[in-house]
């Protein structure tokens, strides 16, 4: 074993960051755990996403561990007895990053291997992704640096909380609303990791936006350079020592300008139908009174669905235009003339649903084609076929009406009206509710009828 492994090896089993180790672990699971999605959709994209993620935690507090560990020397005042040892400073300084840095990588696998034995065991979908897994361990070393290279220059004691707080920052901001619109956003590592995360139910049907890890990795590369050669020539300046720097300082501009250039790139599915590219799936379905689909991903939601969308559509069973079929399709939400209706798993509402029935047919493929705002009568079925399943649906649906007087808002009267010709089609038997809807099912969804047509 050489020198520098010797001292790599007594760095690591004596650093600070091994006390910080079991903190930084727990705060990592329990990062992701939060973060994972609560619908009971497990998707490899999303769960590997989220490994990455957590380097908005471990970066900051492994900044904030190697600026304590390179200011340990000076503040126990041995820096001038260390200088007379035959090892090389730059060794003994990278040794002493290196056995700091090793705790902090330890906790990301922790909280990977965490990450990873929960999607195992949720038999998620898809497949998963190195990327952003690459990207998080690559920011936690670039932190780590800089950290290191800060507790270098100012080995003050204010100088280990200081540094996470302003590396979060720096990593936060970037990704914040104040840079939305500015290109200058992709410099964060969480940028390009959120827009791999699961956003919506459309989102399992395309192929993710582009994550530039490349790109990615020469910016936090370059900066892990440029961070360990300020280390060195705060104690030795030589010709090897000043290449580095400049080295380091060409990959982080190249990947800064490769970054800046992909913002069209990254945040290209404002509307995802009209630029991202379908990923071939084959439909799981199961069989009520008509047969109910969704996208594998969720299978697990399907069951629960199906029981929705059949209670929903009883009374329609058999009337020309009703559905005779549900799927869950990356378009938007209504009943095609074909008598598929789109149904959408994560919502446990049938709000979207009902609207779909009392309309007229949208065309399939992309494109927004249901109407938010029916007609009055429209409107009576659609609450009272909904509230068959769900008692509270389309309690926040009411149009509301600004108020001159008051400056503020008022219900629309016409709720009103709506709502005691609800009531009064609930009321009715059974019998009488299906003779009125195949005498009027069908100008119902054409728009023919009014609210004095109804019972």
């Amino acid at each position: 074993m050489t020198a520098t492994m010797r001292l790599f090896t007594i760095e690591a089993r004596r650093s600070v960051a091994l006390w910080f180790f079991p903190l930084m672990a727990l705060v990592a699971c329990w990062y992701a755990d939060s973060r994972m999605s609560p619908i009971g959709v497990s998707l490899w994209r999303h769960n590997s996403a989220q490994i990455g993620e957590t380097l908005i935690l471990l970066a900051p507090l492994m900044g904030g561990v190697a600026a304590w560990a390179a200011g340990r020397d000076r503040r126990r005042g041995v820096s001038d007895l260390l200088a007379t040892t035959p090892l090389p400073a730059a060794r003994r300084q990278l040794s002493g990053w290196g056995g700091t840095l090793v705790w902090g990588i330890a906790a990301y696998l922790v909280a990977g291997a965490f990450i990873v034995m929960v999607t195992l065991r949720a038999n998620a979908w898809g497949t998963p992704s190195l990327a952003p897994v690459i990207i998080g361990l690559l920011t936690i070393v670039a932190a780590s640096a800089i950290g290191y290279l800060v507790g270098s220059l100012i080995p003050s004691r204010l100088a280990p909380p200081l540094v996470p707080v302003a590396l979060f920052l720096s990593i936060g901001l970037l990704n914040s609303g104040w840079f939305h619109d500015d290109s200058v956003t992709l410099l964060s590592p969480w940028t390009l990791i959120d827009r791999q995360l699961f956003q919506n139910p459309e989102a399992v049907f395309y192929e993710p936006a582009p994550l530039h890890p490349l790109p990615m990795s020469l910016w936090l590369v370059g900066l892990t350079g440029l961070a360990l050669a300020g280390v060195v020539l705060a104690r030795r300046r030589g010709v090897a020592v000043w290449s580095g720097l400049a080295c380091s300082a060409v990959v982080a501009a190249t990947g800064a300008a490769l970054l800046l250039n992909a913002y069209d790139d990254v945040f290209q599915f404002g509307v995802p139908w009209e630029r991202a590219e379908l990923v071939p799936y084959t439909p799981v379905c199961v069989e009520r009174s008509i047969p109910v689909c969704a996208h594998p991903a969720f299978e697990s939601l399907l069951d629960e669905q199906a029981d929705r969308i059949d209670l929903l559509i009883e009374p329609l069973r058999w009337l020309p235009g009703a559905p005779a079929r549900a799927e869950q399709l990356p378009y938007a939400s209504g009943m095609y003339a074909d008598g598929t209706l789109t149904i959408d798993p994560i919502s446990s509402g049938v709000e979207m649903a009902a609207l779909a029935l009392v309309q007229a047919p949208v065309e399939p493929g992309p494109g927004w084609n249901l109407q938010m705002h029916v007609q009055p009568e429209q409107a009576v079925i659609a609450r009272w076929l909904a509230r068959r399943v769900d008692a509270a649906s389309f309690e926040q649906w009411d149009i509301m009406l600004h108020d001159p007087v008051s400056g503020g808002t008022i219900r629309d009267p016409i709720q009103n009206e709506i709502d005691a010709a609800a009531a009064r089609f609930s009321a009715l038997d059974s019998d009488t509710q299906r003779r009125w809807l195949e005498e009027n099912y069908v100008n119902l969804r054409e728009g023919l009828l009014s609210l004095e047509d109804l019972p």
